[in-house]
């Protein structure tokens, strides 16, 4: 439910854009290349609002009818978090306004409390003071201020859901080593069981299709369920999404990469999805949850992922063939200026390479962009259908 309040957000300044529903977000091409994270957020999170800047979203905005309990703050930081494309979340309620960052580790939902969220802020305001702040919050996001001075601590990149995942990853990768496996094995096994994640939390597929009779939801369900979940693993669900998804990431090697996976491995498999410590010697921080929800964490993440891994492997080869990890906002200013005088994508003649493609990240991003291009016009196509009418002799015909 959408709360007007008597003291509302003016509008913004000049190269701001409010938008205000899920139809203008389909319909502005200004965001093309982040509409199918924004819709994501907007149903998922129940954004009440999208600030951007330049065209790069910057601000989210959640209005809530009640006072917000620390549960309810906790779990809309933690989905905020793990997306990290906005910088701000505004969550709004009756009596405040707390803003949170995606730069700062969140807070278990389960066990929060009033004091963990208020650790968590990046500042809190009565809505009183809500309309001067507004003019001064606006000012200092625009040129960046808002980011520094008694703020800096909240925005530090390295509290981000990328830098927690990569060196959570880098540490049960250097676990699994520790156990037996070599190092090329095990990113296989960890990009398999990822791609796995992303598949059970976005819904494309429900474990209990593979597994009749249970009602699993997610893999560390499926990990807890078997004694030795390797064939479980290696002889039903891998195959079956090799099958299914007919790409890479299950190929041929599966057999010989089951043979070497053991009970100690997956026991190091089943505390990293239940969030507990993994020993690591290079100090990996904890969150002291699961805190990933691969519902919302971008798909692109997985290019720093792999990137990570590549260099484990081989440092020296990585260098020599130039394969280098490129951030997911560089390769988005890389298409912005290549896609510049180019309006529009979709043409049956028109084609996309990359010749230094590595992990994929800029044929994924424009993939993005031709979808929400797709997404808009069959919008745009569904709207100026002819609505049907019911003429009196009870026929259906069409206004004209």
């Amino acid at each position: 439910m959408k709360v007007v309040h008597a003291h509302p957000l003016p509008d913004p300044p000049q190269g701001f854009r409010y938008y205000r529903s899920r139809q203008q977000l389909l319909q502005s091409s200004e965001i093309y290349a982040y509409q199918h994270m924004l819709l994501r957020a907007w149903e998922e999170m129940h954004l009440s609002g999208v600030l951007t800047l330049n065209g790069i979203p910057t601000v989210y905005l959640r209005e809530e009818a009640r006072p917000v309990t620390a549960e309810v703050a906790a779990t809309a930081h933690l989905q905020f978090w793990n997306q990290g494309v906005a910088t701000v979340l505004l969550l709004r309620d009756p009596h405040h306004v707390r803003v949170f960052s995606s730069m700062t580790k969140p807070a278990s939902p389960a066990t929060a409390t009033e004091s963990d969220i208020e650790r968590r802020l990046v500042e809190k305001l009565d809505l009183a003071a809500l309309a001067g702040w507004a003019e001064r919050f606006y000012i200092q996001i625009g040129n960046g201020h808002y980011y520094a001075g008694a703020r800096e601590a909240k925005f530090d990149p390295k509290e981000t859901v990328d830098a927690y995942l990569i060196d959570n990853l880098a540490a049960v990768r250097d676990e699994l080593v520790h156990s037996g496996l070599d190092h090329r094995v095990a990113h296989a096994f960890l990009g398999r069981l990822l791609f796995t994640c992303y598949l059970c939390d976005r819904g494309i597929i429900e474990l209990p299709n593979y597994f009749k009779g249970k009602s699993w939801r997610h893999l560390h369900e499926l990990l807890d369920g078997f004694e030795d979940p390797g064939p479980a693993l290696y002889e039903t669900l891998f195959p079956a999404l090799r099958d299914d998804f007919n790409g890479s990431m299950f190929d041929d090697e599966l057999s010989d990469e089951g043979s070497r996976i053991r009970p100690a491995h997956l026991q190091v498999i089943r505390r990293f999805l239940l969030g507990d410590d993994i020993i690591s010697g290079h100090g990996q921080r904890s969150l002291g949850f699961w805190a990933y929800d691969f519902k919302f964490i971008p798909v692109e993440t997985i290019s720093a992922i792999y990137e990570n891994f590549l260099e484990k492997e081989d440092a020296k080869g990585k260098r020599d063939s130039g394969a280098f990890y490129t951030p997911r906002f560089l390769a988005e200013m890389a298409v912005d200026l290549a896609l510049d005088r180019t309006p529009v994508l979709h043409s049956e003649t028109r084609r996309f390479i990359d010749p230094a493609c590595g992990s994929g990240i800029f044929l994924v991003l424009l993939f993005n962009r031709l979808a929400s291009e797709w997404r808009a016009a069959l919008e745009l196509t569904r709207r100026l259908k002819p609505k049907p009418r019911h003429c009196s002799t009870g026929s259906t015909g069409y206004a004209g």
